[in-house]
């Protein structure tokens, strides 16, 4: 799909400039002709860098080989400041096995009571494919009682190329790890599991969306391989041993990829059908619960679109085949683009590390949104915003509507009437946009509940190390 990362050295002309070629599929990246481009760094300076839009032309010609199809070139000029240093093109950021596994050994040295990592299987080549557990350490010995904890499972890099997905997995990371509130109580009611990388054998090779042996692992969920296709299998067997164990309830299941060809972002979710059990007060369509939660944490990188997906060309991948196996489970991709944020119609800078970072955190307070918990700064007791009963995945209570503050009670008036013609106008609302179409706009998040006060006064907001986190609303 047009993923490259390669070096240039031993440069012997610095006074005139170079044109490299690099070949893609057609019509496979957009993105070029909107403004995107790809990054470059020395040896000598690790900061990956755009390159400016002028450097490029993008050139469409007959295939060689192919006669009846069209191929690009994407010609990149650029002129080799130093002769004694190493030059690195690549198409995104990259995000390689080696900084995946530097990634792990730092949180394994941290030596955190509510972090474990686990090794899920090996892949053909012999790589390690790790599964990360995160949660307080109460809910891991369970089997002694009745408890039944909400579980999550995310997943990353099925393909090798996008590796967006690493950086917004690596925030998302750091944000479960860190000591702020949100965090907290995330880790106190649910368990998330997390796979940061499956296709390391890809990863290391270069490849754009297959594994060592040349096949699409993200479309192999339905019948995978256990000899050619570990990592899918071993994460097969270990959800559906989740979803038969009486402790724990798979709520959600999240993929993270990128895409070459929008900007911003959206969700792709499975089409709601009799089959698949679903709850839910917005116009019957919890699937919209939480794409919208996330639409509104990540609202300035443009996550507002959810599109549906029932073609028979992706029945291979996580999100459909596991619909199907784990039916009380909401199974959705989250694609973020290469390229830059769409918000209003308008392009934002485009994406870093640290932007994706961030929209990985935006990720893990979606995710506390989604179960409705809240912490009271002062105190720090917690509480849940929705009756247990409630307690369910893709709830989503009603969206609010202001209304005019009613007039003054009539003498005479019962607190009965009162009470009846309050909740009257409480259940004015209007519904959701429906889900005809292919993709459809988000609707706006619903409001949540403001936190209990403090005896004290205020909370004041709670920022961990390094990273800021909205405070609870």
């Amino acid at each position: 799909r047009g993923w490259f990362y390669f070096s240039v050295a031993n440069v012997c002309d610095v006074l005139h400039p170079h044109v490299l070629r690099v070949f893609i599929p057609h019509g496979k990246h957009a993105l070029f002709r909107e403004g995107f481009t790809p990054v470059i760094r020395s040896s000598g300076n690790h900061i990956w860098q755009r390159l400016p839009t002028s450097s490029l032309v993008l050139v469409t010609r007959h295939s060689p080989t192919q006669p009846q199809a069209f191929e690009d070139i994407l010609n990149v000029t650029f002129s080799f400041p130093r002769l004694d240093e190493t030059y690195f093109f690549a198409y995104a950021i990259p995000f390689t096995v080696s900084d995946q596994v530097r990634e792990l050994l730092f949180y394994d040295s941290r030596h955190e009571p509510f972090y474990s990592r686990e090794l899920l299987c090996l892949t053909p080549e012999g790589r390690r494919v790790d599964l990360l557990t995160i949660t307080h350490p109460k809910n891991r010995e369970l089997s002694q009682t009745s408890r039944r904890v909400r579980t999550l499972c995310i997943t990353a890099r099925v393909h090798p190329g996008e590796t967006p997905g690493s950086f917004v997995c690596q925030g998302l990371i750091q944000f479960l790890l860190s000591t702020c509130p949100q965090a907290e109580m995330l880790r106190e009611h649910t368990v998330i599991h997390i796979c940061p990388m499956l296709n390391p054998d890809g990863v290391l090779h270069g490849n754009g969306r297959c594994d060592a042996l040349g096949k699409d692992l993200n479309r192999t969920w339905d019948n995978p391989d256990a000899r050619k296709q570990p990592a899918i299998a071993a994460l097969k067997r270990f959800l559906v041993k989740l979803r038969d164990d009486p402790h724990h309830q798979v709520d959600l299941y999240i993929d993270l990829h990128a895409h070459s060809g929008v900007m911003g972002g959206f969700v792709f979710a499975n089409l709601p059908s009799s089959s698949r059990p679903l709850c839910g007060a917005v116009a019957r369509v919890p699937v919209f619960f939480f794409p919208r939660v996330l639409a509104a944490s990540g609202r300035k990188f443009g996550l507002n679109a959810i599109q549906f997906d029932e073609t028979t060309g992706k029945a291979g991948c996580s999100r459909r085949a596991l619909a199907d196996l784990l039916p009380a489970t909401h199974c959705y991709t989250v694609e973020v683009s290469y390229h830059c944020p769409l918000v209003a119609g308008a392009k934002g800078p485009p994406f870093t590390e640290l932007s994706y970072n961030e929209l990985g955190t935006c990720l893990g307070e979606s995710l506390l949104d989604f179960y409705k918990m809240r912490v009271t700064m002062s105190t720090g007791r917690t509480y849940l915003a929705r009756p247990p009963e409630l307690f369910v995945p893709g709830y989503c209570p009603p969206v609010p509507v202001h209304h005019p503050a009613p007039p003054s009670a009539a003498p005479g008036t019962t607190t009965a009437e009162q009470d009846s013609a309050a909740a009257a106008a409480a259940a004015a609302v209007a519904p959701p946009s429906g889900i005809a179409g292919v993709a459809v706009g988000i609707p706006s998040s619903p409001a949540v509940p403001p936190s209990r006060p403090s005896p004290g006064g205020p909370a004041a907001p709670t920022a961990a190390a390094g990273r800021r986190h909205r405070p609870p609303a």
